[in-house]
């Protein structure tokens, strides 16, 4: 529960004078006998700031240079810093994604005040933004060798998403966002500069506020696997972000920890601003969800695979497979939904005192057409958040930040699994349901409960100009309680099923830095800084799961209503990292930046004895940046920005602590008795694999910030990576050991250019392209005489082998699939087809304004390079169920009966297009389909959207409303791809950051048409 905002500050603040003592009383005494003296000689600063084209500009830090005045701008762009003494300033607006402004301004005396307007640039490539890269003090843009992507609050509101994950597609440069799905609630999957790890991390740590938060893989666990989980991100409304960073490279690691080699994503929530009065918005969207057809087309397949409509026939026989007979009234077995999201912020303060909280529900329906007795898919979010920022002495600030999040989730029973909607209504009477009366499906119900606080409370304390120091404190919990149930006389389960799966998980992060900035006598042109610091994470993740049989499903429906409880287990895991740096880095000139540091961090282990020992690893780092364009002799009319950086660091991402240990499982004997088997073998000698990872990059903007480009080379090794090497089969053990054998690099680039084609007075057009292209290889295994170890993923593996990229398919190649009129030839053995992730990706977005309130925005987004398993194709292919099957097994089953005379192979399909071997392969059922078949290609590009966003003119507006501002937009417009499937993006599991990836019996997206409104006052 949170207290009135002015009840919260009167207690905080009197705790802190409490604490403080008689002293702190007597000097507050004297200054407020000297206050009418003091407020003769303060002023007042005010004015507004906007965009060239005259949009206000939210957020926008202003400083008045040498003191420690700042504030931020409302929501219509307007500004005011209370008590600055009288004299001559500088002030400076500082906005990320935007050239700097700096205005001289003297502040009168006696309480005057005076007005100070800005008129700040768009810059794709700048210079002056500051960053939090982990010390305590924040570092211009300048200063950094790494690569670092921002995304900023404006660049959430055009966009218009409501996930922090579709904010993050497509946007950031090599990080990959793929595993999309049309089941509310469920996340993607993500990955910076692919798979940094075989059986460790590959997921990148997610802070908020300073504090870490999440589950190891950043996914709520659940028994949805074949439908995707539930994530971290979706637990943070866009609406409270101020702005995010995503940081990449082993370079990184040294400030945040070794967990961190997968690269890290910091979201920084909005605050209010000293002196603003309370500023209220409030933000409404109501979005139309259009189920898209699934398949392989429309025009092959009207029907949709009987899920967009079962009330018609489609390719298929009519005689043979009829409608489904549970066919719902409307004639689909999919709907049109309507979503609601809704938010209220406020923000403002006092001298000393200011705060932003927030409120926030989303209602998302799912497209399924289930029946009354059934409650459908959908994912209900309540998001409360509540900020507070306290300067109680004048080289003190104290920050608090409070979240909580809970999430109801109802999935519909659908997905790759035998119970699945989509599984059983496309396979028709092959389907698992009896009678092929599929309705039998919703017999089952799966529901999600998930609820997270996080709290942390940051102190910046400046002692002195020239040091600083930043401790965060915080903790995240998070609870997550899944359910399902099959009822009694479900075609699976007849006796009824009940499972329970409660999962918590806690991270407390604790983490200490500090800066000092120092000079060196007759080195005027060289600046020092030195910074260092320390952090503990301390994680702990416990769960009970139970499973019972003979459940009536009456009443109060718990556990006990169940006759046989045929599993129960427990889980509980901990790990404690924690580590502390030293850095230092040596400036010239302001232009070039030399930093290096190096980071100690610890873990724990089991030495012989099976006692657990710390451990220590020590990681270096070096980087470097240099920006030419600020010589005398640079040609900066032309080329006004040309920066070139350089990182290099190691990390490693320690082992778990159950990979040394021996692990044991209780068995009864035949008698009765008790007693044990080996589970796990420990390995006392597992060690942390170790990543080294460098880059080269630059940064150029051109022709008066109109042209702009900005990208890196990467190259990444990792030593001593952990393989799971499976005992010999006679010991009877059943987990694998882990040992430290591989070996294996991965290099690529990233590069971002933005164009400012039109820059007119009433017209604007802008253009910006984001590609990464990236490979990896491996160099050792150290496993069996093949070199090689698969990873299971049902109908299909992803293969780790020397010599080749990684995950890599394997499978016995096709060797004439394009040869008319002629039985398929395949391979002796198998090749390499390709890998499962993405190694390319491309975005394009444009913007159009027209005049100072009309802007329309575009944007798209795709993958390219790799193969993956249709297994809802090949699945029907075997029944001879795929609908752009028909045309090859109507000419090729007469051919069959006819003798099968190869010398009369058909050589056009029923439809008179050419009958190729591979279509033979694939269809034909006595060919006997398989997954070598039906790997393919699953290159896409996906006209993500389109938003139309106008300002209303302020003398429109009614009574208190400052500002207003209406956006149409429409997501997932088109899809364009090669692929036979219904959609490459709909992977199985997304968001449980799986190695293998395969797509299956899934829903595409649907479009979504949404109305936006965004009332100031």
């Amino acid at each position: 529960m949170f207290l009135p905002m002015s009840e919260l500050g009167a207690t905080v603040t009197g705790t802190l004078r409490r604490v403080a003592g008689a002293a702190i009383v007597a000097g507050a005494t004297v200054a407020l006998l000297v206050a009418p003296a003091s407020a003769q000689q303060t002023g007042t600063i005010a004015g507004s700031v906007t965009s060239a084209t005259g949009q206000p500009l939210a957020d926008v830090v202003i400083t008045v240079v040498g003191t420690e005045s700042t504030g931020l701008t409302t929501a219509e762009g307007r500004f005011l810093i209370l008590n600055v003494p009288a004299g001559d300033y500088t002030i400076t607006a500082t906005y990320i994604g935007y050239g700097q402004g700096s205005q001289p301004v003297t502040v009168p005396g006696g309480g005057g005040s005076v007005t100070v307007d800005f008129q700040l640039q768009q810059r794709a490539v700048q210079l002056e933004g500051v960053v939090v890269t982990g010390t305590a003090i924040a570092a211009e843009r300048r200063e950094v060798g790494n690569s670092i992507d921002l995304i900023t609050a404006e660049d959430i509101e055009a966009s218009g998403v409501t996930s922090v994950e579709e904010i993050l597609r497509g946007r950031i440069q090599g990080l990959s966002i793929s595993g999309a799905s049309a089941q509310p609630g469920v996340g993607s999957e993500l990955n910076i500069r692919g798979l940094t790890s075989i059986n460790g991390r590959s997921s990148p740590l997610i802070y908020v506020d300073g504090t870490r938060v999440g589950s190891e893989d950043g996914a709520f666990d659940s028994s949805a696997s074949g439908q995707g989980a539930v994530t971290v991100l979706q637990s943070i409304s866009p609406q409270d972000i101020e702005r995010i960073e995503v940081i990449k490279g082993s370079a990184a690691s040294t400030l945040y920890g070794t967990d961190a080699t997968a690269g890290v994503i910091q979201i920084f929530t909005k605050r209010g601003g000293s002196g603003e009065r309370a500023q209220w918005t409030f933000s409404s969207q109501t979005s139309l969800v259009q189920p898209s057809v699934p398949g392989p087309g429309e025009d092959i397949d009207p029907t949709g695979l009987h899920l967009y409509r079962c009330d018609i026939n489609g390719p298929l026989p009519q005689d043979t497979f009829p409608p489904d007979p549970d066919c719902p009234e409307s004639g689909s077995w999919l709907k049109d939904s309507w979503n609601q999201n809704l938010a209220l912020q406020v923000r403002g303060g006092t001298e000393g005192f200011s705060y932003f909280a927030s409120g926030g529900y989303n209602n998302e329906q799912g497209i399924v057409n289930a029946p009354d007795n059934h409650p459908g898919a959908f994912a209900e979010s309540v998001f409360l958040r509540a900020n507070f920022t306290f300067d109680p002495f004048e080289s003190l600030q104290i920050q608090i930040n409070n979240a909580y999040t809970n999430r109801d989730i109802s999935f519909a029973p659908d997905g790759s699994t035998t119970n699945g909607l989509s599984y059983n209504v496309s396979r028709l009477r092959e389907g698992e349901t009896l009678d092929d009366q599929d309705a039998q499906v919703f017999d089952y119900t799966q529901l999600q409960r998930v609820d997270q606080f996080t709290i942390s409370s940051t102190v910046n304390w400046t002692p002195m100009d020239n040091m600083r120091h930043r401790f965060n404190a915080g903790v995240d919990w998070s609870n997550s309680n899944g359910r399902r149930e099959f009822k009694a006389g479900h075609f699976q389960v007849d006796e009824g099923d009940r499972v329970v799966d409660i999962e918590n998980n806690r991270v407390i992060t604790l983490d200490y830095a500090g800066s000092w900035l120092w000079e060196l006598p007759g080195l005027n042109d060289f600046s020092f800084t030195t910074s260092w610091g320390g952090q503990l994470a301390d994680q702990e993740a416990s769960g009970l799961r139970a499973d019972t049989e003979n459940f009536i499903n009456r009443g109060n429906t718990v556990l006990e209503q169940g006759a046989d409880i045929t599993n129960a287990n427990e889980d509980r895991a901990g790990f404690i990292n924690g580590g502390f740096f030293v850095q230092q880095q040596v400036g010239w000139n302001n232009q070039l930046f030399v930093t290096g540091g190096v980071r100690v961090d610890s873990y724990n282990t089991v030495n012989q004895r099976l006692e657990a020992e710390p451990l220590y690893q020590v990681f270096p780092k070096l980087q470097a940046a240099y920006t030419m364009s600020d010589h005398s002799w640079f040609p900066s009319d032309v080329v006004e920005t040309f920066r070139l950086r350089a990182a290099w660091g190691k990390a490693g991402d320690p082992p778990p602590q159950t990979d040394a240990r021996t692990l044991w499982d209780a068995r009864l004997t035949g008698r009765g008795n008790s007693g044990f088997v080996v589970n796990q073998i420990g390995n006392i000698d597992v060690e942390p694999e170790t990543t080294s990872e460098y880059e080269l990059g630059a940064d150029v903007s051109a022709l008066n910030g109109r042209v702009n480009l900005s990208g890196q080379y990467f190259f990444r090794a990792t030593d001593g990576g952990l393989i799971d090497n499976d005992p010999i089969p006679s010991l009877g053990i059943i987990e694998p050991v882990a040992v430290n054998v591989g070996e294996w690099e991965t290099w690529g680039y990233e590069a971002t250019l933005d164009v400012n084609i039109l820059q007119l007075r009433d017209f604007r057009w802008n253009i910006n392209t984001s590609y990464q292209w990236l490979e990896n290889e491996m160099l050792n295994i150290g496993l069996d005489e093949d070199n090689s170890f698969n990873i299971d993923t049902g109908t299909g593996s992803s293969s780790y082998r020397v010599g080749f990229q990684f995950p890599g398919i394997f499978r016995d190649r096709i060797l004439n699939g394009d040869e008319v009129g002629a039985l398929p030839a395949y391979s002796d053995s198998a090749e390499f087809i390709g890998i499962n992730f993405p190694p390319q990706e491309l975005s394009i977005s444009s913007s159009f304004g027209i005049g100072s309130r009309l802007q329309l925005d575009l944007f798209g987004y795709g993958q390219f390079g790799h193969v993956l398993l249709d297994n809802q194709a090949l699945t029907l292919a075997e029944d001879n169920l795929w609908p752009a099957c028909v045309p090859v097994n109507d000419v090729m089953d007469p051919w069959e009966l006819a003798g099968s005379d190869e010398s009369a192979i058909p050589t056009t399909k029923s439809d008179g297009t050419p009958l190729t071997a591979l279509d033979i392969a694939r269809c034909w059922g006595s060919g006997n389909p398989d997954t070598r078949d039906w790997y393919q290609p699953a290159d896409f590009f996906r006209f993500a959207s389109a938003s139309l966003q106008y300002r209303l003119p302020e003398d429109w507006l009614p009574g208190a409303i400052t500002g207003a501002t209406v956006q149409l937009q429409a997501l997932n417009l088109n899809l364009f791809t090669d692929f036979e499937g219904t959609d490459p993006d709909a992977i199985r599991g997304a968001g449980t950051q799986s190695r293998g990836r395969e797509t299956g019996f899934l829903l595409p997206l649907p479009r979504t048409y949404s109305l936006n409104i965004r009332l100031n006052f």
